[in-house]
């Protein structure tokens, strides 16, 4: 260092004593080789001023060429790209010497790719490439042209880079990123079937890749994309399990679609009951009333409840479809939830609906305030939805639910007038027995005996197989 501090000052004093003379330009020259050489941070303003001073007397000289070759360089080092790729462009290679010319074109490329000029970057990556094709750089230089064709969305040219890495130079350290930007282009252009076969080639041959989590997401996705939804649950798992900070609220979201649209309604179930608290995971509410529903008809009633309820929206009840209402209403009754139960069925007979189906839901919302011993309340309940003049089944069990209101009410003259049609208008293996039952109950309780023993003796005969009911006061009968 002390030598190169010696031959600074030795130059200055030329510069000093003969500013003009050709010896003065030759010393400024060296001095910044010696700048260079003893890694002088100052190195690129030295040159700036260099230039300045002298470009007028010497136009076009090879020196300048050689001076932003070294303040490239030095920028080059520090990884300060923009202003290398700035020193790089202002370099003539035709006037730097030839053992340089392919590490200024190499490096001059690279800096512009990481300014993200990319054009330029691709114009002197195409030069090294032609004019230096057995330099050891040559992956290198066709991943990063390949980077910078598919950031201009040329992904034909990306495309025939990144495929001759893979079968020129198998053995290049660029194969890794050349797998992975290969399946990454696949996806953009939707092709995923070859998407998925990049990132397969990719794990499998480097298995400790860093892109592992993306190529088991991108996989994933994949195989959703293509509706192979069993094949793409494994892979989704896989990337939020490797690293569920970047992916578990996406993978988690596929995986519940991807069980949803297989119809696994155990899947889907402990996908959702898994899911992390402060998660940003959306199930969508077509999700949860499929859930719901087929949870209903499996007769796990608490289970449809809870589901069927995050499907419905009670701060704007006709944003929920009304066979939702309905359902969820029948299953907090089955769990004898009552007071939900009927907030349920009011949502649903607010909507427009065919006289039998609202027959239907009224009857239902009457057996929940029969639950509540709101017996006012059910009768009303009850004789709206007579008024309707349902036909049949809805017809009997509307009038099993309106004798039970009177034995609720301890009417038992009414609860045997109400029960004629149900107990021998109406013949079902179901109801009837019931609505003898209740009968025999409400002659019971006025002291007919003999009338008791009657109906008691219809209902041995015609159903020796059923098992009387205590009461039934709020049983008021099947569905």
């Amino acid at each position: 260092e002390k030598r190169y501090a010696s031959a600074i000052d030795v130059y200055l004093t030329i510069e000093e004593r003969f500013p003009t003379s050709e010896e003065a330009f030759e010393g400024a020259y060296r001095k910044l080789h010696c700048f260079l050489v003893s890694k002088n941070p100052n190195l690129p303003g030295f040159v700036d001023h260099f230039v300045t001073r002298y470009e007028a007397r010497h136009p076009g000289h090879k020196y300048f060429d050689m001076a932003n070759l070294m303040k490239a360089e030095a920028l080059f080092a520090e990884g300060s790209y923009g202003a290398a790729a700035t020193a790089y462009g202002q370099i003539d290679v035709t006037r730097i010497p030839e053992t340089v010319r392919a590490s200024a074109l190499y490096k001059g490329a690279w800096s512009f790719s990481e300014n993200r000029s990319h054009t330029e970057a691709i114009r002197l990556f195409t030069e090294f490439l032609d004019r230096y094709r057995d330099d050891a750089r040559v992956p290198t230089a066709l991943a990063k042209r390949a980077l910078s064709h598919r950031a201009v969305e040329d992904y034909a040219a990306a495309l025939a880079d990144l495929e001759r890495i893979i079968e020129v130079y198998p053995e290049s350290e660029p194969l890794e990123l050349a797998y992975q930007q290969v399946a990454l282009i696949k996806g953009q252009q939707r092709n995923y079937k070859e998407m998925i076969d990049a990132y397969t080639a990719l794990l499998e041959k480097f298995p400790q890749t860093k892109a592992a989590p993306e190529a088991h997401f991108w996989t994933g996705w994949g195989y959703f994309e293509l509706q192979n939804f069993k094949e793409a649950v494994g892979p989704l798992r896989k990337s939020r399990e490797i690293d569920a900070e970047s992916y578990y609220d996406r993978a988690t979201m596929r995986i519940i679609l991807a069980l949803y649209s297989l119809r696994d309604v155990d899947g889907v179930r402990t996908e959702i009951d898994g899911v992390k608290r402060g998660s940003r995971v959306v199930v969508p509410t077509q999700v949860y009333s499929w859930l719901g529903v087929r949870l209903f008809d499996q007769g796990d009633f608490p289970a449809a409840d809870t589901y069927l309820s995050r499907a419905s929206s009670p701060d704007a009840p006709e944003a929920t479809r009304p066979v939702i209402w309905k359902q969820l209403g029948v299953a907090r009754l089955k769990t004898k939830s009552f007071k939900r139960a009927i907030e349920a069925f009011d949502f649903y007979l607010k909507s427009n609906q065919p006289s039998v189906n609202r027959a239907k839901v009224l009857l239902e919302k009457g057996r929940a305030q029969l639950g509540l011993k709101s017996y006012d309340e059910a009768d009303k309940t009850i004789e709206e939805a007579l008024q309707l003049q349902p036909q049949g089944r809805v017809n009997a069990q509307l009038c099993l639910a309106w004798g039970d209101v009177a034995l609720g009410r301890k009417d038992y003259d009414a609860a045997v007038k109400r029960l004629i049609r149900p107990s021998y208008v109406f013949v079902d293996d179901a109801i009837t027995p019931l609505a003898l039952d209740k009968t025999i109950y409400a002659h019971e309780m006025l002291k007919n005996a003999d009338r008791a023993d009657e109906v008691r003796k219809t209902l041995r005969e015609k159903y020796p197989d059923y098992k009387r009911q205590e009461t039934a006061q709020v049983n008021s009968g099947t569905d």
